[in-house]
């Protein structure tokens, strides 16, 4: 999850992973997501969120692979 600091600068805060899934597209082609549980003061519920690089990303300079964590450390499994 993404926060500001107080500095403006952004933090990446984890969150606590329900699953892992896959969802294929028309050409069969496999998209991995997570289900991850939402902080209280966020209003708790389960998100999923996009575990692979689109043109979004790209056009942002955002390494998803590098901030967004399948199984991220510290998760039990």
């Amino acid at each position: 999850m993404k926060e500001t600091t107080a500095t403006g600068e952004p933090a990446f805060a984890p969150l606590e992973r329900v699953r892992t899934h896959r969802n294929a597209d028309k050409g069969g082609t496999f998209r991995w997501y997570n289900d991850d549980r939402q902080p209280d003061r966020l209003g708790g519920g389960i998100v999923t969120v996009r575990l692979h690089t689109n043109d979004e990303d790209r056009q942002r300079k955002f390494n998803r692979a590098e901030n967004v964590r399948q199984i991220p450390p510290g998760d039990p499994e």
